[in-house]
């Protein structure tokens, strides 16, 4: 049966495959619409709908008609009539509408646009009532959207949902505020005026009316940032960028909105950029029309009295001489300031009442004309009696004549709240933090500031990294960029400021600081102790917290663990490069041993990246190499075997210091291990397990002449070291190579010489053989009953020693391939016997076996497939399955996904056999398996050419196509021919698209 589309938005329309249906009259198509949206409805509620104005008998009659339309235009088993009451669309058939997506802002048009009956008032009432529902949810959906997009400030969907919500509601001016002000809250001024103006135009033409007061307020302000924030961006060397919502928040801010407070304290830590914000905001408020008067307070002088009132004074003084506005103020302000100078005694005669009258009059006089912004820089080293004076004026003034600008530092914070706390406790302070620049307004400075670099990703997250966001830091090194080239070194005057950053630390906190250098990221208090042993935990808890309250480290909670990291990397390059080397190396030793101890016992690779650290860092870099190739080792174990044997646990690949080892990171390594020179057994070794290394990788991803040249030299090196074991890795990835080709002698060679190699110096030999003998020889029964003495045997008392289970794991993995080889050499019951004799081995080992048991059964379902028995197959499969689905990262699972879907297909569950397929290409895919993948793909082209899927089944070939070219199964190669052929059947429309060239 065809598909049926169905175009309930906009225009309707109703197509059967590429034809377009029309019915014979209206009220059945209208049947039709009401049908797809409600999915079932009783009779009763279709003729009140389209034929209450008749009577029933005419009505129901005329609901025949219109189903017998439905069923001959669009086929008789698109509709479920069974029962005299109830009609429903059949779930089962082909049909897609756009119903479910209605919405979607993006689905223009309305419910059946321009589709009407006449005289049928319950069908447009009902319709409408539909039209009215939509455009509420579409409204709803794009604003969560457009409020989204500008969290994550994304100008394009902003604008995209903004527009949207505007044409369906022109003229609301609420709406126009909220979205001018996003707008500017993420620095696009020029949208937001582009919409003012929008609106103007609009209401001038349509109502012959102006912007409310409020939009033309908000569209000053916005015009007043865009123009200062140009102006200051053209006159600074590196561009102010960044901190746009924050600029917004202080624009809100000065425009004096009633109730709102009187002071905005700026925080941020050091080099945040704090003094470089006020100077944005001078530029606002001059702007807007504010005299500024601006100081900054030092903590030399916080001692001295009424020290930051100087400089405000001294303007104060300027200013009412030029505007003749001081009256008897000026006097006393002329004495305060040339006090030194004045007569002897007068000076002696100031008191802080006088200063303070004086103050409030000049400030008084002066706000009559003009609103008066205070700017305090620095406002934690103010002394008290500056803060007394301060409180003063701001409470007696108001708001609406005086406001406060003040920046304080985050060790600060605490000091500056209480000397405000008169504001504080009348709600008139505010808070913006200023936080570090986010990598994407990195970025943008990097862009600005440095346009060689905006394309350079590698470069500009290192100098994210670096600096941490931190303005300073950024600001020093980009300069440094600028003008030496690309570095990462701090310049002088970052380590002048970090030095500062250190002064007055006690001898304790610095040695704690350089025991911290050492660890590549957060800390715990149990690590530091052993590089600390003479300082008690309490001791280096309190040490620890100081450290903290000076904002050099910081606590970081994961889960219940208790952490500490620098606040900055700057920070700690620093400490590292003044502390000496010996000490840095000795604490680097100390700790790649306390790890490599932790790894052995608990068998865990998530510490193995701490261990490489710290052999690197003490210059062992022998031992560094070896932890390495295991941690790679154990990785691509996992991620090129499908049935993974571990001796290591490799719980998380995605934790740890330095990320799970990539395949460019094991190709530098490799150079590294074969530019060694020497012939050592240590360096031969690893060159041996380099070259297995690789050479499983190259197979893995169907490059079979490097693979297998690896696995040659690695043959020839395991033989020199008389290492068994990698011998045996070795010429297993030869049969898997064998597996992947078909190369069945291949195959058979090396599957006997690893039996044989297996038995040749192992104590279970004649395990080995009396088992080999009972497969031979003896029933099912038998042989089980042999394994088990024989493993009993091995045990003895107590559990199997660490060489036996290895020799057993080795014997059951060969046998599991002998077992696939006799199964491909058309020999099934003396295969499905060794491959049943394979898993017991497999169950008798218990936990940690189950891939090798689950691979076992998965081979008898394909002998269960090659006779046909397919939901037999399915059942292996789904054993195999439940076997290692816990982890999803063995390869094998996508295999078994592949199998079970594969002969759900042949046993014609085409719905649960494409489930079945897409859950084996996404396990495949995220584990970047290239083995399989061809197949799968391969096998959902047919699926989706027999579900008459033609554009899914082309995209699949072409993928599988792809991938088989490497690969070279020739399975896979049958099925993609079979494709091929059924693709260039596909109607005389497809001809040209699928001829012999584009399958070729």
């Amino acid at each position: 049966m065809e598909e049926i589309a169905v175009q309930l938005f906009g225009i309707p329309e109703i197509r059967l495959g590429d034809e377009k249906i029309r019915f014979p009259y209206k009220k059945a198509e209208a049947f039709f619409y009401y049908l797809c949206v409600r999915k079932k409805v009783s009779r009763d509620q279709v003729i009140c709908l389209l034929w209450g104005d008749e009577d029933e008998t005419s009505g129901k009659k005329k609901l025949r008609d219109a189903v017998y339309q439905v069923k001959r235009l669009l086929g008789k088993d698109l509709l479920l009539t069974g029962g005299h009451t109830e009609i429903e669309l059949n779930p089962q058939a082909p049909l897609r509408t756009d119903w479910e997506k209605q919405e979607e802002p993006e689905n223009e048009g309305e419910f059946l646009d321009h589709f009407y009956i006449k005289n049928c008032y319950e069908f447009e009432e009902w319709a409408e009532e539909i039209r009215t529902r939509i455009r509420k949810r579409r409204a709803e959906e794009a604003r969560c959207r457009m409020e989204k997009a500008a969290v994550e400030k994304d100008d394009a969907s902003l604008q995209k949902y903004s527009n949207f919500l505007l044409a369906e509601d022109p003229y609301n001016e609420e709406l126009y505020f909220e979205t001018m002000s996003l707008y500017a809250e993420n620095g696009s001024y020029t949208m937001a005026i582009r919409l003012y103006n929008d609106l103007k135009r609009r209401l001038s033409r349509d109502l012959s009316e102006e912007p409310s007061k409020g939009l033309k307020e908000l569209f000053q302000r916005i015009y007043n940032m865009k123009e200062t924030v140009q102006a200051g961006e053209a006159g600074l060397t590196l561009s102010f960028v960044g901190r746009k919502r924050e600029l917004y928040q202080l624009s809100g801010f000065l425009s004096g909105r009633e109730g709102a407070e009187s002071v905005l304290a700026v925080c941020g830590e050091s080099g945040s950029g704090k003094t470089a914000f006020l100077e944005q905001g001078i530029r606002l408020a001059s702007g807007d029309g504010f005299t500024v008067l601006k100081t900054a307070c030092y903590k030399q002088g916080e001692e001295f009295y009424l020290s930051p009132w100087n400089d405000i004074f001294q303007e104060l003084y300027q200013l009412s001489e030029r505007e003749n506005q001081a009256g008897g103020a000026g006097e006393i302000l002329e004495q305060f300031l040339n006090g030194a100078k004045a007569e002897e005694g007068k000076a002696s005669r100031m008191t802080y009442p006088m200063v303070e009258k004086m103050a409030l009059d000049l400030l008084q006089a002066l706000s009559k004309r003009r609103r008066i912004l205070l700017v305090f820089d620095d406002i934690q080293w103010m002394d008290s009696m500056s803060g007394q004076l301060l409180n003063r004026v701001l409470l007696r003034l108001g708001r609406e004549r005086l406001l406060l600008l003040c920046s304080m530092s985050r060790e600060g914070e605490g000091r500056t709240l209480e000397s405000l706390e008169p504001l504080l406790l009348k709600d008139q302070v505010a808070i913006l933090r200023l936080e570090p620049f986010t990598r994407e307004e990195t970025d943008e400075l990097i862009r600005k500031t440095l346009p060689d670099l905006a394309s350079e990703e590698e470069k500009k997250a290192e100098i994210y990294r670096a600096t941490d966001g931190n303005a300073f830091f950024l600001r020093e090194l980009l300069t440094l960029i600028r003008e030496k080239g690309y570095t990462l070194e701090k310049s002088k005057k970052t380590n002048y400021v970090i030095q500062a950053r250190l002064s007055g630390l006690s001898r304790q906190e610095r040695e704690t600081l350089g025991a911290m250098a050492v660890f590549p990221g957060k800390i715990q208090v149990e690590d530091l102790e052993l590089l600390l042993p003479d300082t008690d935990r309490l001791s280096l808890l309190r040490l620890l917290e100081s450290l903290q309250e000076r904002f050099l480290i910081r606590e970081v909670l994961t889960g219940w663990n208790v952490q500490y990291e620098f606040v900055h990397r700057a920070f700690q390059e620093y400490v590292c490069e003044q502390q000496s080397r010996g000490k840095t190396q000795l604490y680097h030793q100390i700790l790649a041993r306390h790890y490599e101890e932790k790894a052995l016992q608990s068998r865990e690779t998530t510490l193995f990246p701490q261990v490489i650290y710290h052999y690197e860092g003490c210059h062992d870099l022998i031992r560094a190499c070896w932890y390495k190739i295991e941690w790679m080792k154990e990785y691509y174990t996992l991620i090129n075997e499908n049935f993974p044997v571990l001796h290591w646990q490799v719980a998380d690949l995605s934790e740890g210091v330095g990320v799970m080892p990539q395949a460019d990171e094991m190709i530098r390594l490799a150079g590294e291990i074969m530019d060694l020179q020497g012939s050592s057994e240590k360096i031969r070794r690893m060159k041996l397990e380099m070259n297995y290394i690789l050479g499983r990788y190259h197979i893995a991803q169907g490059e079979y002449r490097q693979g297998l040249f690896h696995i040659e030299e690695g043959i020839r090196l395991a033989k020199e070291l008389s290492d068994t074991r990698m011998l045996l890795s070795c010429f297993r990835q030869q049969i898997f190579y064998g597996i992947q080709v078909e190369d069945l002698e291949r195959v058979k060679t090396y599957v006997e010489m690893g039996i044989e190699k297996v038995k040749e110096n192992s104590p279970l030999r004649e395990a080995f053989l009396s088992l080999e003998w009972e497969l031979e020889h003896s029933s099912g029964q038998t042989l089980e009953e042999t394994l088990r003495e024989r493993l009993k045997e091995s045990r003895g008392d107590g559990a199997l020693q660490d060489d036996d289970v290895k020799d057993w794991e080795e014997y059951g993995t060969f046998l599991r391939l002998k077992g696939w080889y006799l199964l491909h050499g058309q020999t099934d019951s003396q295969a499905e016997r060794t491959l049943w004799a394979a898993a017991d081995i497999f169950k008798g080992l218990g936990s940690g076996c189950e891939p090798g048991r689950a691979a076992c059964l998965s081979y008898i379902g394909d002998s269960m497939d090659r006779q046909g028995r397919f939901l037999e197959a399915v059942s292996f499969y789904e054993q195999a399955i439940a076997l290692v689905e816990k982890n999803p990262r063995i390869n094998g699972l996508g295999q078994f996904y592949a199998r079970a879907g594969q002969a759900l297909f042949m046993a014609g569950n085409t719905e649960k056999g494409r489930e079945y397929l897409e859950q084996a290409e996404k396990r495949l895919k995220e584990n970047g398996c290239v083995w399989g993948l061809e197949r799968t793909e391969a096998l959902l082209c047919l699926i989706s050419l027999s579900e008459m899927n033609l554009e899914e089944a082309e995209r699949r070939f072409y993928e599988g196509m792809e991938l088989s070219e490497k690969i070279r199964n020739p399975q896979t190669q049958k099925l993609l021919e079979t494709a091929r052929q059924k693709l260039r059947k596909r109607g005389a429309q497809l001809q040209k698209r699928f001829g012999a060239d584009g399958f070729s």
